[in-house]
């Protein structure tokens, strides 16, 4: 019995070591997709900026 219940808590023990390391696992990979988020809308942004400036551009050579 005694055996049994030592077996019982070091495999408790693994569990529960198992989900804090899949729980810090999932923070980190919130984060890097925060920051993906963070660095998409960036360049959608300034891809936008672009394509107004050469719409211009253009527009203007094509006005001359």
């Amino acid at each position: 019995i005694t055996r049994n219940i030592h077996f019982a808590a070091t495999a408790t023990q693994n569990v529960a070591e198992n989900v804090a390391g899949t729980t810090k696992a999932i923070g980190e990979t919130n984060e890097a997709a925060r920051q993906v988020i963070e660095a998409a809308d960036y360049f959608t942004s300034h891809s936008n900026a672009l394509r107004s400036s050469v719409d211009e551009f253009l527009s203007g050579v094509a006005a001359a």
